[in-house]
């Protein structure tokens, strides 16, 4: 969502086009772009592509740009004009949200080893670094209050907690607002209240949880 697929091209040839010169037209469906160049150029509405002798022969770049997170999408390109029959090309497409990549530069040390928001009571002993626990989630109204509470196994006096939450659920972390909690400084267990935005967007989105040495440097997401 937001963002653009690779792209992909077809050949737009015809003879006897009447008449002898002008333009054909191609327009993309909902959620998908067309351009003349691979680079640039791209327009979610309809393209002119000149002819002239009656005849063209024409490369046409066509990319997906989803407006919402996991929905599949598809329709026609139409190629129309030069007095012939319009002719199709088929396009579909899923969207998927890619978040930033996470991870940890040294796993020797302290780890997060529990992390309590709301319903999730989750723990874990590994020291594989950055854990995907996508499967676990909890219900939160928009608005409301909860309580969150992250534990540290080695902790250190600079160890410190980070949470964002993607309200807006476009794949990104660094919007206003959404980076959640910053904890004091400390062994730990860090204890705080994160209020949902009053303008989230209703269902399913991702929440991280770091835990850094801030004595180290600062770090994003």
């Amino acid at each position: 969502s937001g963002g653009t697929s690779t792209v992909s091209y077809y050949v737009l040839s015809g003879l006897f086009l009447n008449p002898p010169a002008g333009n054909l037209t191609v327009t993309p469906p909902a959620n998908f772009e067309v351009s003349l160049s691979i680079s640039s150029g791209f327009s979610a509405s309809a393209i002119n592509v000149p002819y002239v002798g009656g005849a063209v022969t024409d490369t046409v770049y066509a990319r997906f740009k989803p407006t919402s997170p996991n929905t599949p999408y598809s329709g026609n390109i139409v190629n129309d004009g030069g007095g012939a029959t319009a002719q199709n090309v088929a396009v579909s497409g899923t969207s998927q949200l890619v978040y930033c990549a996470a991870g940890a530069t040294n796993t020797s040390y302290e780890k997060i080893s529990r992390i309590q928001f709301g319903s999730i009571d989750n723990s874990s002993t590994s020291t594989a670094g950055y854990e995907d626990f996508t499967a676990i989630s909890t219900d939160a109204g928009k608005g409301e209050a909860l309580s969150f509470t992250g534990t540290i196994l080695g902790g250190y006096s600079s160890d410190q907690f980070l949470v964002w939450i993607d309200f807006n659920q476009n794949g990104s972390f660094t919007d206003s607002g959404e980076d959640v909690y910053v904890s004091p400084t400390g062994v730990g267990p860090h204890t705080g209240e994160i209020t949902i935005s009053a303008t989230a967007l209703s269902g399913t989105t991702r929440m991280r949880v770091r835990m850094h040495d801030s004595s180290i440097g600062p770090n994003t997401t």
